[in-house]
């Protein structure tokens, strides 16, 4: 997941995760949901918006909107990265917040 990020896919399924493991899709969705206490879209919007909070550190980030910076790190809309923050709880930075009101 971290080296190859096939998170930062809009379209991902859970399908295309398995068949690049090469691993049966009811073994990955097992895992998931036993083991980490989650579901696939919980577990790739997790990924999604960690890549976002660390793309914020780098300055380079800074000319990007924060619509835009959730777009690269995968979301398929504004609405997708709001939906995803209010259900994994994780801590923003206030000025990132501030430039998504």
């Amino acid at each position: 997941m971290a080296s190859e990020k096939p998170y930062s896919n809009p379209d991902i399924k859970q399908t295309d995760v398995t068949e690049k493991m090469n691993i049966p899709s009811v073994k990955l969705s097992q895992v998931i949901n036993q083991y980490l206490r989650t579901n696939f879209s919980d577990y790739i919007n997790k990924y999604r918006i960690e890549e976002i909070v660390n793309l914020m550190q780098e300055k380079s980030s800074s000319m990007y909107t924060p619509s835009a910076l959730a777009e690269k790190c995968g979301f398929s809309s504004r609405a997708s990265f709001f939906r995803a923050i209010k259900n994994i709880p994780v801590k923003l930075p206030a000025e990132f917040l501030r430039k998504t009101k």
